[in-house]
């Protein structure tokens, strides 16, 4: 079985189309204001570090306040990535398929914490998108070693001399081992949450096998199978989706059970008997970049256009679309079905 490489957009990969195409972006929800409101944040940050170490404040104070910094200019160029990947690549032209609905079909699917669940693998007779064994990746290992890293240099900072160095030798030693004490509980709590977090990959994740002996697609999911013609299927289309949840589970709890977030849905769009149908194949909260070579590559296999719903423009319509919507109840009382 043999990965396939969804790591550019190279256009010239791929065959050329026999219908009219052209080149946008995705569209991220809130994208650019996050960027640059994380930017202000930390330039103001800085700034105010650089004034407060001049008054020559406590040490322990000052090199806190610079970890707290350092831990978003981290997330910065975490984000950035992500932000600078988003290129112009080669879809089907707007007035392709007026048919195919520009609404997201808002399935409440397993949640990886935002990232790619799917890869695209190769066998000898077959295509297959199937979920990641690890769709987390190197993810964790950052909540894992920024907290360790802080406490250790705030360990250190509380057992300099200098620290306390006004009590008696009682009290002193007291309170440094308070603090070291209190910071290796904090640690250990964030670890903790942080494994939580992602202790297990989400289930109920779609599983599509294009059969190129054979000219078929089946598609399984939580122990069913369907099966469809490939040449009924029409396209595979991005489609900007922005859902209301709420949580049933938590209904009781003191926080908002009530969250709302973007994703960028990757549906199936074929030919029934009974008409035009769709179905959710995956839909990442993040790493738009890497959902889009997946997207062309699993277009490109089928021989049908890929369908960019998911620009400026579609983002818009559907913030406006989802303001009259209910929440989409999960949790005890109503569960939907896995996409």
């Amino acid at each position: 079985m043999k990965m396939l490489d969804t790591s550019s957009t190279d256009d010239l990969r791929g065959p050329v189309p026999d219908w009219p195409v052209t080149k946008s972006r995705l569209g991220l929800p809130y994208g650019l204001a996050r960027g640059i409101l994380a930017a202000i944040a930390l330039v103001l940050g800085l700034v105010w570090l650089a004034v407060e170490n001049v008054q020559n404040v406590n040490p322990v104070y000052t090199v806190g306040c610079g970890l707290v910094f350092a831990f978003f200019a981290l997330l910065v160029m975490l984000l950035l990535p992500s932000q600078l990947a988003n290129r112009r690549f080669l879809h089907a032209a707007a007035e392709m398929l007026p048919e195919v609905p520009r609404t997201p079909l808002l399935i409440a699917s397993p949640y990886a914490n935002g990232a790619i669940t799917h890869e695209l693998v190769q066998t000898p007779s077959s295509i297959v998108l199937q979920p990641r064994a690890n769709p987390y990746g190197a993810m964790p290992w950052f909540g894992y070693l920024w907290p360790i890293f802080t406490g250790v240099v705030m360990i250190t900072l509380v057992w300099t001399p200098a620290f306390f160095a006004d009590l008696s030798l009682f009290w002193k030693y007291f309170w440094k081992t308070v603090l070291t004490l209190g910071l290796c509980l904090n640690v250990s709590i964030f670890v903790w949450i942080v494994s939580r977090a992602f202790r297990n990959p989400p289930e109920g994740l779609a599983v599509v096998e294009i059969d190129q002996l054979r000219n078929v697609c089946v598609i399984t999911r939580e122990g069913e199978s369907m099966t469809i013609d490939v040449r009924q299927i029409l396209a595979v289309q991005l489609c900007a989706a922005w859902l209301k949840i709420e949580d049933l589970d938590h209904e009781d709890d003191d926080y908002d059970n009530k969250q709302s977030h973007g994703e960028v849905e990757l549906n199936l769009v074929w030919w029934d008997r009974l008409g035009l149908e769709r179905t959710n194949l995956m839909n990442p909260g993040w790493q738009y970049h890497k959902l889009v070579p997946i997207a062309r590559t699993l277009a490109d296999a089928l021989g049908v256009p890929l369908l960019n719903h998911a620009t400026s423009s579609h983002w818009r319509e559907e913030r406006g679309r989802a303001k009259k919507r209910p929440f989409i109840a999960v949790g005890r009382a109503r569960r939907y079905v896995a996409g």
